[in-house]
């Protein structure tokens, strides 16, 4: 079903940046709301028109820009002209051309693209003499060439402005008539032939666009990259589409290796061809079934580029969770006849022991990614939910399907060879083993003689023995390293530039980059705009798709009764809106040493209103009852730098009596730079602020005006900025709460707690620390990193915390002498350190192919990835196990149900477990706590028997206890031996049939199944 929605419903990848930003906060609710209203008043009138001309409308543009090599070269000069005007050339005569170029119908050509070689004259007819034309262009005081040496002083200069901010580069003036850099510009229009409208099927208006970008111009373009000198770079709807589908192609065969080599890895680990395959086509089956959740139950129309990070983090999980169950399964063979004597048992054994560990991790690991589910930020939230789905769907599918590929190897497949490593051991089960070697190999592990591999070998000996003598030494170490990491992460901050998705060389980057570099020297292009808005309430997103790049919500207008401007109030509206422009366009900048806005960029309504009626002999402020109608006619007058009308800032609607006036605002271009950090804005949107209050409060405003606000483009930044920082918080808080809820439940121990709650904090602390060495800030992918820690950190401790616990030590290892922390932390790392440190190798081998990828952010993530799982496993494997080595828990009086019951007593038989059936008893705790600092080198570390999960019987000196026969697995004797600390009497054990009854002062009683008809108890 999730394959069949895969596939019907399409894949609607969303690789925008405009919507990482923050959504549903007041100040950036104020600027969305102002800025959607604002564009519906800049929108070409003919778009609301039902049959528009054909190609009337500018829709998109082909921009193509050069620059020379080395950029002290000068395109007006030698051969680089010449590339320059063969490109334009071919530009601007391509036959398709004629298909797809705007058409102005005011003007008698009918076509208007941008190059600097035909500003002169009218498309295709290029001025002779160059050198003039540079001249003209570059100095104020030369004439331009004809028809434009007719224009009036004012138009004049705004046709230089403009020309020089959009086709040449902004080092060029009247002191450089040198060109480092020229830009293209050809503005595509729409409708098509055959459409009315633009609204009508632009997605497929849009593919016809695209397509003869693709197809006619795209080839040729290509061509000139490369060049040894000159750069050009292209931007073209269509052609952007491509570009960004072969980087995507690009990363998505790393992503095909990162799945080979973790299959590679399985198939090593698990010595199954079959176990390896299964186990990753179940972790990729994951990954659509998420999607049709995502989709079709969530409700997510797009799919953020972010998302795709998951599949590199399902690889590490879904490999660490197959490994557990494999592991946990070729430990049933040498668990005993009880387990293996049906595959039901044989299962339930496998199954219990693996889903109670894999459901710790899982819960923690998608706990740490529902946490940016809080974020505002839409690409975190998703990715946040996303991501944590599939963590779940993951674990769903190994302990059901990957269970299923277990009894299914087991029931019809045990006689086939599906490429094993062959190794002689049950666990391949390959066909070179004939049914008695095979018995054999099975007999070899239920006595505990099997032969453990290479790094079992290593983690129960060398690793155990030499962390043991310098557990006190790596405790200190990492406390240190812990201290100094603490000390680092504290400089952790907001990053103050906006989000790159490329690196440097890649095209689209570097048209960004020439754009921003050689471009755009007027700050009235690129620069921070400032606005008093009246009439705007804000948005309303509840019908929005927050995953949508251009869907940011609806604007919310005052009421006709709210904002009602009439006779009454018509006079004091107009004194109010001009001193308020006055006392804005006084405010200072960052500092009291320069202003906040351009003296040339200063847009009052009202001013320019008020000297309309004067110059016209009327006087304002004009009467009330003509001051809407008068407004609103005159809106339409050009502004005096001839950038347009008023219509931008009025906004009126309705005719005769109806007529009202909906919204308007006054703005200036601030002298701030394009971009500064959320703790400069801050100051700025303060001071602003402080105005916005000081008018509504002024007894003079006319209530109408008292619900105005202030918003600025760099409020959203600084927004985004701060919650960042919160939502990287809230996911390290939420996460670390999340994952002490896990380890008080699976460890039900305060010890265990604490040390791997202590190890865990190190862990984040040591990777914020780094992180901030190296120089990172929190920007979009930096903040998922930190919320992520936790359930990223928690994976392996808490496997090794529960494998410490519940270990079972031998009776030949209790009398080996060694301490009991020492014998309980060996076996747990014999047992599972393999699994742990598979995990974390296929999260390695996964995460260092996205070093290797064009998109940033995965090269990022992949970076954190290595760092994060490097730190979790040295941690785990260092200090946790040094805390264990010192501090490990060994009696049931640090469990919380030893608490529970010894606090409510009348609570025991609903309240805690009774696991204690198998903890040590009162008399051995006092031996176990004299042995615990002593060597580890007596006895023997070879493997220790195997000894069945039975039960414990355990003896009272006045009470007898009877076993029914399904406890003893014996057809008719057992064979018993007891063992107790302190002293006793002797005591007799009697068998009869199938029912065991003792009594004495032995505790700690073992039972062995036999086939031999006696009994021994001793009592030492």
């Amino acid at each position: 079903m999730s394959a069949i929605v895969f596939l019907a419903t399409g894949f609607n990848l969303n690789t925008g940046n405009s919507n990482f930003r923050i959504m549903n906060h007041p100040i950036v609710d104020d600027y969305d709301g102002f800025n959607n209203a604002y564009e519906l008043l800049q929108a070409p009138p003919l778009e609301h028109y039902e049959v528009i001309p054909e190609r009337s409308v500018n829709t998109e543009s082909l921009i193509v820009m050069m620059q020379a090599k080395p950029t002290t070269g000068n395109l007006f000069e030698g051969s680089l002209f010449e590339i320059y005007t063969e490109l334009e050339s071919y530009i601007l005569n391509h036959p398709s051309l004629d298909r797809v170029i705007q058409l102005d119908y005011s003007d008698p050509n009918n076509v208007k693209p941008k190059t600097i070689t035909s500003f002169t004259s009218s498309w295709g007819t290029y001025y002779n003499n160059t050198a003039d034309a540079v001249r003209g262009l570059a100095d104020d005081s030369e004439p331009l060439p004809f028809p434009y040496s007719t224009y009036p002083p004012a138009a004049t200069a705004n046709l230089r402005t403009g020309l020089r901010i959009g086709l040449v580069d902004k080092y060029f003036g009247a002191d450089n008539h040198k060109a480092r850099a020229l830009r293209i510009i050809v503005p595509l229009g729409g409708p098509f032939e055959g459409y009315n409208n633009t609204d009508i099927s632009a997605s497929a208006q849009e593919t016809m666009l695209g397509n003869v970008m693709v197809d006619d111009f795209l080839p040729t373009l290509k061509k000139y990259t490369g060049r040894s000198d000159v750069t050009v770079v292209f931007w073209a709807p269509g052609i952007v589409d491509v570009i960004v589908d072969e980087l995507l192609l690009g990363d998505a065969s790393l992503a095909i290796g990162s799945l080979m080599v973790v299959w590679l890895y399985m198939w090593f680990h698990t010595k199954s061809l079959y176990f390896s395959t299964l186990g990753m086509f179940q972790m990729i089956v994951s990954f659509p079934v998420t999607y049709f959740i995502h989709k079709i139950i969530y409700g997510f129309y797009w799919m953020g580029i972010l998302n795709f990070l998951s599949l590199f983090i399902l690889l590490g999980i879904g490999a660490d969770d197959v490994f557990i169950i494999v592991d946990a399964w070729k430990q049933s063979h040498g668990a005993g006849k009880r387990v293996n004597s049906t595959l039901a048992s044989k299962m339930t054994f496998t199954w219990v022991r693996a889903s109670k560990t894999m459901l710790v991790t899982t819960c923690t690991t998608a706990a740490a990614f529902f946490a940016n589910a809080l974020s505002e930020i839409p690409p975190i939230m998703e990715f946040g939910i996303f991501t944590g789905t599939l963590v779940i769907i993951n674990y769903l599918l190994v302990i059901s399907f990957f269970s299923a590929v277990l009894i299914i190897r087991h029931k019809y497949l045990r006689s086939y060879f599906f490429f094993c490593i062959p190794n002689r051991s049950v666990d391949c089960l390959p066909w070179i083993l004939s049914d008695e070697e095979r018995e054999e190999v099975n007999v070899r592990k239920a006595s505990g003689d099997n032969e453990l591999r290479w790094l079992e070998r290593f983690f129960r000996s060398p690793y155990t023995k030499g962390l043991f003598k310098a557990r006190y030494v790596v405790i200190g170490v990492f406390l240190v390293i812990c201290a100094i990491a603490g000390y680092f992460a504290t400089g952790i901050s907001p990053d103050d530039k906006a989000a790159v998705f490329l690196p440097d060389d890649n095209l689209l980057q570097m048209f960004v980059a020439m754009t921003n570099d050689e471009f755009y020297s007027d700050p009235r292009v690129r620069s921070v705009k400032l606005h008093l808005v009246w009439g705007v309430k804000g948005v309303d997103r509840e019908a929005a798709d927050v995953t949508d790049v251009e869907d940011f919500g609806k604007t919310v207008y005052e009421s006709a009764a709210e904002f009602n401007i009439d006779a009454s109030n018509a006079v004091d509206v107009q004194v109010s809106v001009l001193n308020s422009c006055v006392k804005f366009f006084q405010l200072d900048g960052e500092d009291a040493s320069q202003p906040l806005f351009r003296t040339d960029s200063r847009y009052c309504f009202m001013e320019a209103y008020q000297d309309y009626l004067e110059a016209s002999n009327v006087t304002w402020p004009i009467a009330g009852d003509q001051f809407v109608d008068s407004l609103c006619d005159w809106r339409t007058a050009a502004k005096p730098d001839g950038e347009g009308t008023w219509e931008s800032e009025i906004d009126c609607q309705g005719e005769g009596a109806s007529r009202r006036i909906v919204w308007f605002h006054v703005w200036g271009v601030s002298t701030l730079p394009a971009a500064i950090p959320e703790s400069r804005s801050r100051k700025v949107y303060d001071r602003v602020e402080a105005l916005a209050q000081e008018i509504v409060d002024d007894p003079s405003t006319p209530s109408v005006l008292r619900r105005m606000f202030q918003t600025c483009s760099l409020y959203v930044g600084m927004q985004t900025e701060s919650e960042l920082v919160r939502s990287a918080l809230v996911g390290i808080i939420v996460s670390l709460s999340v994952v002490l809820v896990a380890l008080i439940i699976c460890t039900n121990d305060i010890l265990l707690t604490l040390w791997a709650f202590l190890s865990i904090a190190g862990i984040v602390a040591s990777i914020l620390g780094i992180m901030v060495m190296v120089g990172w800030k929190l920007g979009i992918i930096e903040s998922i990193c930190v919320a992520i820690l936790a359930g990223l950190s928690v994976d392996y401790i808490v496997h090794l915390a529960v494998a410490f616990r519940e270990t079972e030590i031998t009776k030949a290892e209790r009398q080996s002498g060694k301490p009991m922390r020492y014998l309980r932390v060996r076996n747990a790392v014999t047992e599972l350190g393999i699994s742990v440190l598979s995990a974390a190798i296929t999260t390695l081998l996964s995460a260092a192919l996205l070093l290797f990828t064009q998109v940033l952010f995965f090269v990022k993530f992949g970076q954190f990835m290595m760092i994060a799982i490097a730190c979790a496993v040295v941690w785990a494997f260092g200090c946790f196990i040094s805390f264990l080595f010192v501090w490990g828990p060994i009696t049931k009086h640090t469990t919380y149900s030893f608490w529970f019951q010894s606090l409510f007593p009348c609570c025991k038989c609903c309240g805690a477990s009774d696991d204690d059936s198998d903890e040590d008893s009162e008399e051995e705790e006092a031996e176990l706590e004299s042995v615990t600092s002593e060597s580890p080198e007596a006895g023997s570390d070879s493997p220790a028997p195997v000894v069945d999960p039975t039960p414990a019987l355990s003896f009272s000196s006045s009470k007898s206890v009877t076993v029914e026969s399904a406890t003893v697995e014996s057809s008719s004797t057992a064979d018993v031996s007891s063992s107790a600390s302190g002293s006793g009497s002797g005591s007799t054990t009697s068998y009869s049939g199938s029912t065991v009854t003792g009594s004495g002062s032995a505790s700690g009683s073992t039972v062995d199944s036999s086939s031999t008809a006696s009994s021994s108890h001793s009592t030492h």
